[in-house]
């Protein structure tokens, strides 16, 4: 890579006992954070351990609610689905996670439908959205 491409160094630490998280990167062309940090960071009122309990618990639990999700679609279990939506709704909506919430409500809404077509698609893009903001969370506040 030539030297004007290179990525500038993370930013300082942040004042509020933030200084191991690092700044999502700035840039014109890029997606919006799939997080919004400031208010996460007001959640745990500025507490650093509080912020990595959260995480971490959202770290451990994402497989099974994926896992979750995807059973009671592939059995097609409209109730359960939409359980495992509500209850994942939760975690995001912890997180301000602002797409993934509307993707996780969206399917929710599919299920309590009986739209498994309409499910599937939406949660093929819940995966990804997911899978966007656990990467963006582990280059923030790495473990």
């Amino acid at each position: 890579m030539s030297a004007d491409r290179n990525p500038p160094p993370p930013a300082p630490a942040r004042p509020g006992g933030f200084g191991e998280g690092r700044e999502p990167p700035q840039g014109g062309g890029e997606a919006a954070a799939p997080c919004d940090l400031g208010r996460l960071r007001q959640k745990t009122l500025g507490d650093p351990a509080f912020l990595a309990e959260l995480l971490d618990i959202f770290r451990e639990d994402l497989p099974g609610h994926l896992e979750a999700l995807r059973g009671a679609l592939w059995r097609r279990e409209a109730e359960e689905l939409s359980r495992a939506a509500h209850a994942f709704l939760g975690s995001l909506r912890l997180l301000e996670a602002a797409e993934a919430t509307g993707l996780a409500s969206r399917l929710r809404k599919r299920a309590q439908a009986g739209d498994f077509a309409g499910a599937a698609l939406t949660l093929t893009a819940l995966e990804a959205e997911v899978e966007r903001l656990a990467a963006f969370l582990a280059a923030v506040y790495p473990r």
